[in-house]
């Protein structure tokens, strides 16, 4: 009997521990390499997409204000910018679809206390948002008024919102901005990768950095802010023309990517 048990004995072998502290040490290493690239493909290609989106959604809402209330010189908006950045605001709202006012969703429109430029470097202070899209994009209406009475930044003088306008047409005279946080990022949300700029002009809403623009280098990674205005700031017009943000590979260490014209 014994010896009938003994031959139907399986001879079981398996790892050792330190075989499988290996195995666990590769995988490790390979998710290090891996997963920050495979998080920062997946966000650009949110931005790639979700900017040009909220774009159109942006520039179908104002086209339809201006059909019912004119256009925007005739909005009579208060001088007040507190004011007026709300009544810009409700300009747009009627228009717009699957919107959430963040007066009544403080939690997830949580403001922005510090603000960074394409490179790292605290560029404002705080940011607070009007409106929230989806699950995480928050806007921002600013009525600041820059009035465009420059033909060239030749005219400019030494005024540092002068050389952020576009070409101007007589009737060009004064320019509103739309900030979009396309990502959601609350903490240090970063100009070019986050936060993007468009600007509300008699003719249509027109991204920042978009074909005419008269400076066009704030989308050059290698380019540092300065008093003037911050680098990633008008990255805008180079997203949604050539939809990629290959500039942020730039910043990240691949220097491959820093070499290429970022205007559109």
């Amino acid at each position: 009997m014994i010896n009938i048990l003994n031959k139907c004995k399986v001879n079981h072998t398996g790892f050792t521990l330190a075989e499988v502290l290996i195995t666990l040490g590769i995988i490790g290493v390979v998710a290090a390499m891996t997963i920050p690239t495979l998080i920062n493909n997946y966000k650009e290609k949110v931005i790639v997409n979700k900017l040009p989106e909220i774009y159109s959604i942006l520039d179908q809402a104002y086209k339809m204000s201006v059909e019912d209330n004119g256009p925007i010189s005739d909005w009579n908006l208060p001088t007040n910018v507190d004011e007026s950045r709300y009544d810009l605001m409700n300009h747009f709202l009627p228009y717009m679809k699957s919107y959430l006012a963040c007066d009544h969703v403080k939690t997830r429109c949580k403001e922005s206390q510090i603000i960074v430029d394409l490179q790292g470097k605290v560029t404002t202070g705080s940011l607070k948002y009007n409106i929230i899209m989806g699950n995480t994009t928050k806007i921002t209406f600013d009525s600041n008024g820059y009035y465009s009475n420059y033909l060239s930044t030749a005219d400019c003088n030494g005024d540092a919102a002068c050389y952020l306008l576009p070409p101007h047409e007589e009737y060009m005279r004064q320019v509103h901005t739309i900030m979009v946080n396309v990502t959601g990022k609350t903490n240090k949300p970063r100009w070019g990768e986050d936060l993007f700029l468009f600007a509300i002009l008699d003719r249509g809403i027109i991204p920042f950095g978009d074909v005419g623009w008269q400076k066009k280098s704030d989308c050059n990674p290698e380019r540092k802010s300065n008093s003037g205005w911050w680098s990633g700031a008008t990255c805008a017009g180079y997203v949604i023309k050539y939809k990629n943000v290959n500039y942020l590979r730039c910043v990240r260490g691949n220097k491959k990517y820093c070499i290429g014209n970022y205007n559109p």
